[in-house]
């Protein structure tokens, strides 16, 4: 398994080199939505500055890997057990919007709790003006930027669709086949699986090519999302070039 593993690795690695990182950094969600990875440790600044909603939404997206449009259609029944209570079932079957296809999904104990204690009478997430109605994804991706603004991250995109990249890229270092993941995610071809599994390097590759020409003031006032991601960078590639060699470039 490792070999085969090694062997998509540089495949992917070359296929960077030869599109150049930010054609394959467009990997897009359903929406259309352009969207980087970032650790745990950056998300969670970006979490506490969402609205509770919302910042649960991101939350199960992370620990499930569905796209957010499929967390915020999730009906308050599916979370019933066949009493009719909530609160009992930690395995529920989602239908994708975007595949028509059924995935079933482990919610932990922690986000089952959260999401019975906002459920709505129809959807765990429902809408603000029509409660018939769930939330949109749309709704969710202006927090977000407002979020990144509010934490001053210029360089990443981190939308909705981040939660879904950081979730392939935990199952990978997990040992997940590449073709089960294929499978989870629902991808019609592996190689965009193999994006999303790489998608810690990929970010890392744009962060490396962008920090070290980047304008001074874009980074030293840079929020606390941006200067993690930078460490990251910097940990994978070495030293940032001075902007004195930047300019001789």
């Amino acid at each position: 398994m490792f070999a085969v593993w090694g062997i998509m690795k540089n495949e992917v690695n070359n296929f960077v080199k030869k599109n150049e990182l930010t054609k394959a950094e467009r990997t897009t969600s359903a929406g259309g939505c352009r969207a980087d990875w970032i650790d745990r440790e950056a998300m969670g600044h970006v979490l506490a500055a969402l609205m509770p909603e919302n910042r649960l939404a991101i939350e199960v997206a992370i620990a499930t890997g569905l796209r957010i449009s499929d967390v915020l259609s999730i009906e308050t029944d599916k979370l019933r057990d066949k009493n009719g209570e909530l609160g009992n079932r930690n395995r529920i079957t989602v239908r994708e919007l975007k595949t028509g296809k059924n995935r079933r999904v482990y919610l932990p104990n922690e986000l089952l709790e959260k999401m019975i204690r906002i459920a709505g009478k129809y959807y765990v997430f429902e809408g603000r003006i029509n409660p018939k109605k769930h939330r949109t994804r749309q709704a969710v991706a202006k927090d977000m930027k407002r979020a990144r603004q509010i934490l001053r991250a210029k360089k990443l995109v981190v939308s909705p669709h981040t939660a879904r990249k950081m979730w392939a890229v935990e199952q990978t270092k997990n040992g997940k086949d590449i073709r089960k993941l294929q499978k989870l995610m629902n991808h019609s071809d592996p190689s965009i699986t193999m994006v999303y599994a790489m998608a810690d390097e990929i970010t890392r590759r744009k962060m490396r090519a962008q920090l070290p020409c980047a304008p001074r003031q874009d980074w030293r006032g840079g929020g606390v999302v941006e200067r993690a991601t930078e460490a990251l960078a910097e940990k994978s590639g070495g030293a940032a070039k001075t902007h004195s060699e930047c300019r001789e470039r």
